[in-house]
């Protein structure tokens, strides 16, 4: 989360989406399990191209930014079971979200902009 609020603060929101890997890679982790760890790097690897194409990286990736600090504070209160139901919330909105910065993308460059 120190990543990610560092390189808000910054302004460099490819960086926050570089920390939003890291920061659910650190979430598997301590489950120990090489298959997972593996799994989870192929997961990871595939919004990566997206994040040079979209038009306004801040759109795409701040909401995330707030996502993990809820994550985070239900983990640190013990609320286990919130923590592992909040991710599925990514599942279900990041395809949405990466179509939507490629439909933008694609509409910017049919109008020439």
């Amino acid at each position: 989360m120190r990543e990610a609020c560092a390189a808000a603060r910054e302004g460099d929101w490819n960086a926050v989406g570089t920390a939003n890997i890291h920061f659910h890679r650190e979430l598997v982790a301590p489950a120990g399990s090489e298959r997972t760890n593996e799994l989870m790097r192929g997961v990871f690897a595939e919004p990566r191209p997206a994040f040079h194409v979209v038009d306004e990286p801040r759109r795409l990736h701040e909401p995330y930014t707030a996502r993990n600090a809820d994550i985070l504070r239900a983990l640190r209160s013990g609320e286990r079971d919130r923590a592992e139901a909040l991710p599925a919330g990514y599942l279900d909105d990041s395809p949405e979200r990466m179509a939507e910065a490629y439909r933008r993308r694609a509409g910017e460059e049919e109008r020439g902009v």
